[in-house]
């Protein structure tokens, strides 16, 4: 600990300098709370000051956590720089000093994202939280069809304009940049060795799985067919591609990915040929939306400046707002899709959603 100490301790000293302010005892409280509750002071306890602060910039007035001991309404610790941006009772100043307010974050979010796993405790709290959403997501499939006579016949409208009827023998199936749960090699995931059987209907294997129709058919057939080795050297037998039931199907792996030590980010890693499928309606739907005149002007992917410049100005004027995409919002978010898009768009969504997420295989890193 005494390495992280001293770099926070540099931030005051000059904060000090360009200040002209006392922290002496600002630099022993860092001390001495460090030495009492270790990392998770620089880590957790010190980020919540700053989302103190920018709440208070925002509502104009300022909330001590309690993680601190306060003086009137402002910490005793970084009193002193505090007492530059808002009033002892709390009330932002008229003309409150940036430059305070710019060392006040640096010194608070100095240690808040660092490269390390969250403590197993907090791990462990994060894998029940991403269970209990899931099941909250099975549950509510019923509330998702459920018959709703006018917002059906909304749904149906703006999804008939924008997207109409797919056409599955366009969709081009690709494989994406990241890792899989089977761990498959980049080469290795060209060979698909497993299929859903519900998947059948909207991306039927023998168009997306083989080479060409030719080479499906004599698969089928129970043929002997060759194809060049993963690694370039040689040839090797097609196998035919195995079908899954339901309960059969291939779980996600969960992996835990260094966010703050606060909790983890917890990623659920598909297998190879979901995927695959994903892959080509995330292109579809991409397309569409980017060039559909009803929504080329709100929903972009491909250009962030736009997004850039509207979040930043509804910084100021708060017409717009922007989703964080926690776990209770992407719940919120994906019932409200898939009503949005029944009966057809739901139909291609749970065809390409791993279902089995409940038999999960947990890793601590995303190798």
């Amino acid at each position: 600990m005494k390495r992280p100490t001293m770099l926070v301790q540099a931030l005051l000293h000059q904060a000090a300098l360009d200040l002209d302010l006392s922290v002496e005892r600002d630099q022993k409280r860092v001390s001495d709370r460090c030495k009492h509750e270790g990392l998770s002071f620089l880590t957790i306890a010190l980020p919540l000051l700053s989302d103190a602060l920018e709440r208070g910039l925002e509502t104009e007035t300022f909330t001590c956590p309690t993680q601190f001991s306060r003086h009137g309404s402002l910490p005793r610790f970084l009193g002193g720089f505090f007492k530059r941006v808002f009033t002892k009772d709390g009330r932002l100043l008229p003309n409150p000093c940036p430059d305070t307010i710019y060392y006040i974050r640096q010194i608070c979010r100095f240690f808040k994202k660092l490269k390390i796993g969250c403590t197993p405790s907090r791990e462990r709290a994060a894998i029940r939280n991403f269970l209990a959403v899931e099941g909250e997501l099975r549950q509510m499939t019923p509330q998702v069809l459920r018959k709703d006579i006018i917002l059906d016949e909304t749904a149906g409208i703006i999804w008939s304009q924008v997207f109409p009827e797919p056409d599955y023998g366009s969709f081009v199936c690709h494989h994406g940049p990241g890792v899989t749960a089977d761990r498959y090699l980049a080469n290795a995931r060209y060979r698909i060795r497993h299929w859903n059987q519900r998947s059948e209907f909207s991306f039927p294997s023998d168009l997306h799985c083989y080479p060409n129709f030719g080479v499906a058919a004599r698969v089928a057939n129970g043929d002997t067919v060759f194809c060049v080795s993963e690694d370039g050297e040689g040839a090797e037998r097609v196998e035919g591609v195995k079908y899954l039931d339901l309960r059969d199907e291939l779980p996600v792996r969960v992996v835990f990915v260094p966010k703050t030590q606060t909790a983890p980010r917890v990623i659920a890693i598909e297998p190879s040929h979901m995927q695959y499928m994903q892959q080509s309606v995330k292109d579809y739907m991409y397309d569409v939306l980017e060039r559909h005149s009803l929504t080329k002007r709100s929903i972009r992917f491909v250009r962030q400046d736009v997004n850039q410049r509207l979040a930043y100005r509804s910084s100021i004027d708060k017409r717009l707002a922007t989703l964080d995409l926690k776990m209770r919002v992407i719940e919120f978010i994906f019932n409200s899709f898939n009503v949005s898009l029944r009966p057809q768009g739901y139909s291609i969504i749970s065809r390409m959603r791993v279902r089995c997420m409940l038999r999960y295989r947990m890793d601590r890193t995303s190798s």
